[in-house]
């Protein structure tokens, strides 16, 4: 898995919780003292979609843990990975808005979650069907969602992937959204994408060899983008990959969970 918590201590802010969709026990959101970054060999965002990626984190006795990524798919709506998602409360998950964080949490820019769905057939052990998404309790304003793959797309070996998130550089610094192009370069997990042997799921899951760059641990959950007609889609959710983050990694299909995502986020 792809999911890492990071904690840090509370500063106490003059922000307006019930403006932003919830509170925490009537506790203050926390502030980082210190900024950091994310994605093996990344670059900072550098087109429309990458607004719509959000970080996500639960607050809990003032204190607030990073642990995932995830794409604003609707106004309202974060698509993301069930292992992130699995077991959370949705009212204790805020979406932050933003490049950092950081950053976000310091301009409240950040929105509570109200409810959501793990796919039923989730698969702990094989993550097959790793696909999740939180509801907020309000609509995201100043961000243009950016839709899910629909079933029609026809993903094809080769075809060029953007991958985003918050999560760890090959520094070992986290935080900060950042983005890297790679190609898709199998389905489920074979051994053109690095995985020694083929496995996985072929029909929900796409794979890339990582050996240059890509995602790892805290990009779990975020998208990787597909192009049509020079508008973007999210062809996928960063699943897992090899410990290293430098082998290989597996994202979950969007499109082959179209009637999963319109169950719970409506249809585009």
């Amino acid at each position: 898995m792809k999911a890492r918590t990071l904690v840090v201590m509370v500063s106490m802010l003059a922000l307006a919780l019930a403006a932003c969709g919830g509170t925490d026990d009537g506790q203050l959101i926390p502030v980082f003292e210190t900024k950091t970054q994310g994605i093996f060999y990344g670059n900072p965002p550098n087109a429309p979609e990458h607004d719509a990626v959000v970080a996500l984190a639960t607050v809990k006795n003032g204190y607030a843990s990073f642990f995932c990524s995830g794409t604003m798919i609707r106004p309202n709506v974060v698509l993301s990975a069930a292992h992130c998602l699995k077991g959370q409360r949705a009212n204790k998950v805020i979406a932050i808005v933003g490049d950092n964080w950081i950053d976000g949490i310091n301009a409240g820019t950040y929105y509570w979650g109200a409810s959501l769905k793990v796919h039923p057939l989730y698969n702990s052990r094989t993550n097959v069907n790793d696909i999740a998404m939180l509801k907020l309790a309000v609509n995201v304003p100043g961000v243009t969602p950016v839709p899910e793959a629909p079933a029609n797309v026809g993903l094809t070996v080769g075809e060029r992937l953007n991958f985003a998130g918050f999560g760890q550089t090959e520094d070992g610094t986290v935080g900060t959204k950042m983005q890297v192009d790679s190609n898709l370069d199998g389905f489920g997990c074979d051994a053109d994408c690095g995985c020694g042997r083929d496995s996985g799921d072929v029909n929900s899951m796409i794979c890339y060899d990582q050996q240059d760059n890509g995602p790892c641990f805290g990009d779990s959950g975020g998208p990787a983008f597909v192009y049509r007609g020079g508008s973007a889609y999210v062809g996928g959710m960063t699943s897992y990959g090899d410990s290293a983050c430098t082998v290989y990694g597996v994202s979950s299909r969007a499109d082959t969970a179209e009637a999963f995502i319109h169950g719970f986020a409506g249809a585009n």
